[in-house]
């Protein structure tokens, strides 16, 4: 059910439908992510104009469709400047998503342990992923925090869940490397541009969704991220997933070095390839990071 019509909306949805019927999670991702990448740069889909309107306190959440035949949730997310959100997860269902304006850092983390209700993360390291880019989250790799960088732009992102999103574990740091989880409900923004109202319109993101704080002397992407490395994402790029379910296959699916036996990811773009490399921040036990587009 479309929540409203907007152009391109059925050529979207039918790339949903024939996607989700596969019905393996890594499968299903796979086409999504092609299909994201297609889409974002197909000019015959335009998503509404309340999508690129951001909201002062908090980053918007929009549902554009919801199917009921499968089941999924199409989210766009709309991103102000520096707004952001801390590590969450996504109550265990897989997510696609893909960056339809402006860029985001998305910084993947693993959960190394758990103890007494608190649990302790590692990056795994930052990607800058501009419009035109799409990736993929497969549980148990779901933990992530995301960021719009941009002093002054907006950005927006959309986003095909499992299920509908109504609530997820937020993680705050409360010292030592350990975080305490929260159990956060999650409502919707308004789907209709400023000074239209409709039916969602007494709702609100995630309430007051904190902003991903920045100190003066850091850059963005190193903002309780262990100095996790800033890989940059080209646009129309998607990525496989590794053949191995045990690294990350969250956006890009990006090979970052979990211990000195595993090598890089090579990532495959859609268009021509563009080499990029990184230095680590002490991921697993080599100094080095190579990605290639």
């Amino acid at each position: 059910m479309l929540s409203l019509d907007f152009p391109g909306a059925r050529l979207l949805v039918d790339a949903i439908d024939q996607a989700v019927v596969q019905g393996d999670a890594a499968a299903v991702a796979n086409t999504l992510r092609n299909a994201l990448c297609r889409l974002i740069r197909d000019p015959d889909v335009r998503l509404p104009g309340c999508v690129f309107e951001g909201a002062s306190d908090h980053y918007a959440r929009r549902e554009l469709y919801r199917s009921e035949a499968h089941g999924y949730s199409v989210v766009a997310m709309t991103w102000g400047p520096g707004q952001g959100a801390s590590i969450h997860d996504h109550a265990g269902m897989w997510c696609v998503e893909g960056v339809w304006q402006g860029s985001l850092e998305i910084t993947p983390y693993e959960l190394m342990e758990s103890r007494d209700d608190r649990y302790r993360f590692e990056s795994r390291g930052t990607m800058n992923a501009v419009a035109g880019s799409a990736g993929s989250l497969i549980p148990p790799h779901e933990y992530h925090t995301i960021l719009n960088p941009s002093d002054d732009a907006i950005a927006a992102s959309l986003h095909i869940y499992r299920r509908p999103l109504d609530a997820c574990s937020m993680f705050k740091a409360i010292g030592d490397g350990w975080y305490a989880r929260n159990q956060r409900q999650l409502a919707l923004d308004c789907t209709q541009s400023s000074g239209t109202a409709c039916r969602n319109c007494s709702t609100v993101g995630w309430g007051a969704a904190p902003k991903v704080r920045v100190p003066p002397t850091s850059r963005r992407s190193t903002v309780g991220w262990d100095a996790a490395p800033k890989v940059q994402v080209p646009p129309n790029a998607r990525w496989d997933l590794p053949p191995h379910g045990c690294v990350p296959p969250y956006f890009a699916a990006l090979q970052l070095l979990q211990d000195s036996a595993r090598l890089p990811y090579t990532a495959r773009p859609v268009r021509p390839p563009v080499r990029a490399a990184g230095r680590s921040g002490g991921i697993g036990r080599r100094a080095g990071l190579k990605i290639r587009f």
